[in-house]
């Protein structure tokens, strides 16, 4: 695709570190969004940002505004076609925010703040991998493919040493990844829907960045799945549902414009009834058997609506 192919230009005039608080901001302005990846490394202690398409440059004077970020570079990344940022850090920080801003094609944003953290918490932070490898963080598809169903995105929540809620050596993070990848294979079994996964394994996805990764694969709906009550579609499947659910919230995975998106709590795991049925392959298969078919009777809904709006 020509999008695609678009070489990636970063304006250094627009973009900075600079102190945020008592942590630190990056802001990078790009042409289009492109893949990256993020690293915590040590000795020194630095942040190492890999983009996809950068080239190696010199920085200009005013760029580095931030007193606790030294030796900041841009350099060629070890792996072929890839820049490499790097900035040290004059005191263990961690990642509070990542997120690469698509609402304008043509002037990307990528944005990363770093809060101050004890050197226990920046340890667990550390990427394990070599630097000669490519980057492991969360990256994103410069362009969505071309497509003739529905793109449904499933987000399982949590996970990285985020794990959620924990109970009897049971966390969260996997229980809901194991129901959100029963999901995917029962949807396109169906064949009527593709399905993007904003993690399949064990990552640490920051949430802002969750909504932007499906943004860019094009998604026509974003379930966020958690451990607490249901959709309605779930009543149909005989999965017994909390009398007062909360219907809306101010959380960052509802808060796409451009999108519909679903917080799904499949149950509250300090209960040991719901935790029993979380763990019940039967249970989860009605509870999807019943998800599928809300999502395809607001598919229809939603193209019978759009077809009247046409006329």
């Amino acid at each position: 695709m020509v999008w695609a192919e678009t070489p990636v230009r970063l304006d250094l005039g627009e973009s900075y570190v600079t102190d945020r608080g008592q942590g630190i901001e990056v802001q990078l302005r790009l042409n289009r969004a492109t893949a990256y990846g993020l690293r915590l490394c040590d000795n020194p202690m630095r942040l190492i940002v890999d983009l996809a398409g950068v080239e190696a440059q010199n920085l200009p004077n005013g760029f580095d505004r931030a007193d606790r970020a030294q030796a900041v570079t841009l350099g060629p990344a070890p792996r072929a076609g890839w820049g490499r940022l790097s900035l040290n850090l004059t005191a263990p920080m961690v990642i509070e925010r990542a997120v690469m801003d698509t609402g304008h094609p043509d002037a990307v944003r990528l944005t990363l703040r770093l809060r101050p953290a004890t050197a226990q918490e920046f340890a667990t932070h550390l990427t394990p991998a070599s630097a000669d490898e490519p980057p492991e963080a969360v990256i994103a598809e410069p362009a969505p493919p071309l497509r003739t169903r529905p793109l449904i995105a499933l987000d399982p929540g949590h996970r990285g040493i985020d794990l959620g809620a924990e109970r009897d050596g049971y966390s969260e993070a996997d229980l809901v990844l194991l129901f959100a990848l029963e999901l995917r294979e029962m949807l396109l079994r169906d064949g009527l829907l593709d399905v993007f996964m904003t993690r399949e394994r064990d990552e640490f996805i920051p949430l802002p960045y969750r909504m932007s990764r499906a943004r860019m694969a094009g998604a026509d709906l974003f379930i966020s799945i958690h451990a607490d009550a249901l959709v309605t579609g779930l009543e149909g499947a005989g999965v017994e549902l909390h009398s007062r659910p909360r219907l809306e919230a101010n959380f960052t995975v509802l808060r796409a414009p451009d999108y519909p998106s679903v917080l799904l709590e499949i149950g509250f795991m300090s209960e040991g009834g719901d935790l029993e049925n979380i763990l019940d392959p039967v249970w989860r298969s009605r509870a999807q058997g019943g998800i599928a078919r809300a999502i395809e009777a607001w598919l229809a809904e939603d193209n019978l609506r759009r077809s009247l709006m046409r006329r």
